[in-house]
């Protein structure tokens, strides 16, 4: 028996010592949960917008990596909702037309995709899968792992014989948890167009249109351009008219959805680059600078922040993470712009800086 024990020991410390070896050496690699990190972008001066990398402190926010090496930004996340995707421990990001995977280092931030050049947006997770579509075509791709790395498959192509179409956004959680796609389609000829909204359960070939009609008294939307959904509501942005419209998210898809107006709070001017939801809440923000969360209901929709942040001329909302909202404020001058990272508690209301950089103008980032 004694002999038995020592033998397996034998066996798992040279186990132990190989992997500790494939490890160091690279051929092996172990994803860290993000449960304490994520992924985000953010600019400098010497590598431009580029992915970087904050667990909430001022120490732990710094560059992930110079994907495209100097000043020439990679556009990290450029396109679709900015966001990057964690999945199976590693998380998952847009650069350079590219699908990136990293596990919370620069060593092992490494493309996993490149389609043809073009410019891939909404990046999104459904059922523990990845799905993303490409700028200005009318189909949807599904991510496939393929050892170290990955391919990708159109599995819904819409008709473009009489009609051009780009699919413009991307959500999960949609009547049952489903997709929801946000279709812009254009006459060829040029006298019309509209905005379609289908539903996915991902597999191949597969999709429904889901009517919708406007409420009459609210009139309709101009230019539709993303959509949120939380477990109550999906909501479409008009980033035309700065306002958002709602669909009541129920457990089947009614034959024709009702689309009303959602009543923005008294005096309050609508940041269309500042919007996010989880699973219970939107929240968005106020060109006057104050953020705000609702259930959609205007009864319940409040003001989170206790103070405003101050000689800001813009800002943008980056990410939700572990009950912060992760902001990009910019204040110009003549000659340079001041790039600040703050969050926001969502419990006290609170704002705290993370990262102040200072670039200048020829500095390319969105």
């Amino acid at each position: 028996m004694i002999r038995k024990i020592q033998t397996l020991s034998v066996t798992l410390l040279k186990a132990l010592i190989l992997l500790t070896v494939l490890l160091l050496i690279g051929w092996v690699t172990l994803p860290i949960a993000h449960a304490e990190s994520t992924v985000i972008k953010f600019v400098d001066e010497e590598h431009g917008q580029e992915p970087w990398i904050t667990n909430l402190t001022s120490k732990g926010t710094h560059l992930l990596k110079d994907i495209d090496k100097g000043k020439m930004s990679s556009f990290a996340f450029f396109g679709g909702d900015d966001q990057s995707v964690s999945l199976n421990g590693y998380q998952y990001f847009i650069a350079s037309n590219s699908i990136y995977r990293s596990d919370g280092t620069a060593k092992r931030t490494k493309v996993e995709g490149n389609i043809d050049e073009m410019q891939i947006n909404n990046l999104v997770k459904y059922n523990n899968k990845l799905y993303f579509t490409i700028n200005d075509q009318p189909s949807l791709y599904r991510v496939f792992p393929r050892g170290q790395a990955i391919s990708a498959s159109s599995i819904l192509t819409f008709d473009q014989s009489k009609v051009s179409r780009e699919i413009l956004s991307i959500e999960s959680g949609a009547f049952d948890n489903k997709m929801l796609l946000l279709i812009h389609s254009q006459m060829h000829k040029g006298n019309g167009k509209s905005y379609d909204l289908r539903l996915s359960n991902g597999q191949r070939g597969w999709s429904k249109i889901l009517n919708y009609q406007p409420k009459p008294s609210h009139g309709s939307p101009k230019r539709l351009a993303r959509i949120f959904i939380t477990g109550r509501n999906i909501y479409l942005l008009d980033d035309y008219e700065s306002e958002i419209w709602k669909i009541r998210n129920t457990t089947q898809a009614p034959k024709i959805a009702q689309l009303t107006k959602f009543t923005l709070p008294k005096d309050v001017a609508l940041n269309p680059t500042a919007i996010l939801a989880d699973k219970n809440h939107l929240y968005f923000a106020s060109l006057q600078g104050d953020i705000y969360k609702t259930d959609g209901s205007q009864k319940r929709t409040k003001k989170i922040n206790k103070t405003k942040l101050k000689n800001e001329d813009y800002f943008k909302f980056v990410k939700l993470f572990k009950n912060h909202i992760i902001v990009h404020a910019i204040t110009g001058q003549q000659s340079e712009e001041i790039n600040t990272l703050y969050k926001l508690n969502l419990s006290t209301g609170k704002w705290s800086k993370l990262k102040t950089n200072h670039t200048s103008r020829r500095v390319p980032h969105g």
